[in-house]
């Protein structure tokens, strides 16, 4: 291959990370583009200012750190941002040969996502239950066998918010690694509450918790009833890590701020959902 068919064979999967089957307006290229510039700006002003205090009763973040394992990590999908966020700073950006990625859906909204990563010289799995399914599921396992560490979020790439579906049970199960719950709370989120999963992102100085939940395991040989019992496990123990999160997160700032009415409707809807939690 020639020099100059390198370099147009990268812009293509830099452009669309070899899913040519999409094609994208010209306002699309845009916002591709613009998100792309956004997420950098992020990792650099406030990805660096945060304050991490980070609880691995099970070893987990030591393990990834000296290369001893790789997992498969399920978050929310509301708190993706800030779990990249503190890998990309303390993991792939401090040991280059970290190989550590989301599985990110095929469609626009996804591109968003995966061509921010790729332009970071980051990687990422496509494929989601909503957009190839199969193919996803069979790259995020041939994946996870070569080594990389998947993010999967556990509702995404629609919801509902805080049900988890089964595709990392399935790529556990194929692949022989754990999964492993992350979550994190924030002393300052701005939250983005008419999205389905009511996004959160720190805010520049924040002080956050991360906590790692215990690796679960799928038998190889697991059948259609202990796949189905390990997915309701796990999503009542991420859902129980979320409720604890969500307590000790403060919302500095809503978008779009609550008009008077929706105030009272709010505050009025606290003590209840404080109530279910307990």
């Amino acid at each position: 291959m020639s020099e100059r068919a390198a370099w147009q064979a990268y812009d293509q999967w830099r452009l669309t990370g070899g899913n040519r089957r999409l094609s994208f307006s010209f306002r699309q290229r845009l916002l591709i583009a613009l998100a792309s510039a956004a997420f950098r700006v992020f990792s650099r002003f406030v990805s660096d200012s945060l304050h991490w205090d980070v609880d691995d009763p099970h070893g987990v973040d030591r393990c990834l750190r000296r290369q001893e394992s790789n997992y498969i990590f399920a978050v929310w999908h509301n708190r993706l941002i800030g779990a990249v966020s503190y890998f990309e700073r303390f993991h792939t950006r401090v040991q280059r040969d970290q190989r550590i990625g989301p599985l990110v859906s095929e469609s626009f909204d996804g591109e968003l996502i995966a061509r921010a990563i790729r332009d970071c010289q980051g990687e990422n799995v496509r494929g989601s239950s909503s957009h190839n399914a199969v193919a996803g599921l069979r790259q995020a396992v041939d994946a996870l066998k070569g080594g990389l560490s998947l993010f999967v979020t556990g509702d995404g790439p629609k919801g509902p918010r805080y049900q988890l579906k089964p595709g990392c049970i399935m790529a556990a199960k194929l692949s022989g690694r754990p999964i492993v719950p992350v979550i994190w709370s924030a002393s300052r989120a701005l939250q983005f509450r008419k999205s389905w999963d009511q996004l959160l992102i720190p805010l520049r100085g924040a002080r956050m918790h991360l906590t790692f939940g215990a690796p679960l395991y799928v038998a190889e040989g697991a059948a259609a009833r202990e796949i189905a019992t390990a997915r309701r496990e796990l999503e009542a123990v991420m859902q129980a890590m979320a409720a604890q999160a969500d307590s000790h997160t403060r919302i500095a700032r809503l978008i779009p701020p609550p008009r008077a009415k929706e105030k009272t409707r709010l505050r009025r809807a606290q003590p209840v959902a404080a109530m279910r939690r307990m």
